[in-house]
């Protein structure tokens, strides 16, 4: 799938209108397909990040 793609996927399986994507991905090698982290946004400007590494 491709951004555009993606984002239309999103929308309809969320019931979301905005998608943001973070401009940094995962570090090389940190996972082996499964999501490791997620990102919740709290408020707009404000992103509490719930992070496995210590």
């Amino acid at each position: 799938m491709n951004r555009h793609e993606m984002e239309a996927e999103l929308r309809g399986l969320l019931g979301v209108e905005k998608i943001t994507w973070l401009p940094y991905g995962h570090a090389v090698g940190m996972t082996d397909g499964h999501m490791e982290e997620v990102c919740m946004f709290a408020r707009p400007g404000r992103a509490p990040l719930s992070s496995t590494r210590s």
